[in-house]
């Protein structure tokens, strides 16, 4: 059947393997809106002059583009041109006339122009520097649309709450006639409120399980809490990670070993009225006159704490968390 439609239908089979390629590209994408709703020119002149266009561009920035085709195809209200560029020669090993050895060839690539009369707008795909997709959405202005100029692109103002998207209960209801069957989340980055640049993460197979990604969130912990300040006294109870770090602190304050073990349970805090904080404690140290907890979770900066049941006699300037000094 397929190979029928190939042998007696090669104009077809063309178009249709053409547009299967440009579905299946899902990067590299970009969107021009603001265009004049008016017919694409498809004349062999429009053609020749965006292939000229592109041609002497990527000549004169890149050093390739000595050739290039245009191909011109409609698909409902939709207009492609399919354009390749001569790419830089390349050798691969092959076998000629029973010969092995290097044989050069001139490889193209590609970009692809999809453009709507309806909604005026301009789909261009292009893997390469971003700084050409301004300059290849002008050509095809000037050669299929008979624009002078490239119009102005308006910017999208409009902000997107996306907090929503952190509960598995978030129901997204398509628009009727949208084609859209279902929405999955498959990745989420969250963003640090306490530190601008730090982000975390998280991509699941969904393939068996819809909210894989939920799933994963609800284990790494519940990373949407607000961040948590404690202040006054707090004792360490010496049962977690606080031993190690209160070694660690005397051994730099004395000039003793470096202390390299660590806890896996994290550190504790607690008061007198039996409150117990998990404090994720990674490093003590002093500073501005008081014993300071840097914590990766709760991010906690004390006035000062008592060492608790500490097993040493710290013979410095150290006593009950508070520096003397």
């Amino acid at each position: 059947m397929l190979s029928g439609a190939f042998l007696d239908h090669n104009a077809c089979w063309k178009g249709a393997t053409r547009f299967y390629h440009a579905d299946t590209l899902t990067s590299s994408w970009r969107k021009r809106k603001n265009l004049p709703h008016q017919k694409a020119a498809v004349d062999n002149a429009s053609i020749q002059k965006l292939a000229g266009f592109i041609r002497n561009y990527f000549h004169h920035t890149d050093g390739r583009g000595n050739h290039c085709v245009v191909e011109p195809l409609r698909r409902g209200e939709l207009d492609y041109f399919f354009a390749y560029p001569e790419d830089y020669s390349q050798q691969s090993i092959e076998w000629v006339d029973g010969e092995f050895a290097p044989r050069p060839h001139n490889p193209a690539f590609e970009i692809i122009f999809v453009y709507s009369e309806k909604d005026g707008t301009l789909d261009l795909h292009f893997r390469g520097s971003y700084k050409a997709i301004e300059p290849l959405q002008g050509m095809f202005a000037t050669a299929i649309l008979n624009l002078d100029e490239l119009p102005p692109d308006p910017k999208d103002a409009r902000v997107y709450d996306l907090a929503p998207l952190l509960q598995k209960s978030f129901d997204f209801a398509p628009a009727v006639g949208s084609g859209i069957e279902k929405v999955v989340v498959k990745k989420l980055r969250l963003s640090s409120r306490v530190k601008k640049g730090d982000r975390i993460t998280l991509e699941a197979d969904t393939t068996a399980n819809p909210d894989a990604v939920y799933a994963l969130l609800e284990q790494v912990g519940n990373l949407s809490r607000k961040v948590v300040s404690i202040a006054d006294i707090w004792d360490l109870p010496m049962i977690g990670s606080e031993r190690l770090d209160v070694e660690h602190l005397y051994q730099q304050l004395t000039g003793g070993p470096e202390v390299t073990l660590t806890g896996m349970d994290g550190a504790f805090v607690e008061r007198e009225d039996g409150v117990v904080a998990v404090a994720d404690i990674y490093l003590l140290k002093i500073k501005g006159g008081s014993l300071a907890i840097n914590s990766s979770r709760l991010f906690m900066q004390c006035e000062g704490y008592r060492l608790g049941y500490f097993h040493r006699e710290i013979k410095s300037n150290l006593v009950y968390g508070r520096s003397l000094a």
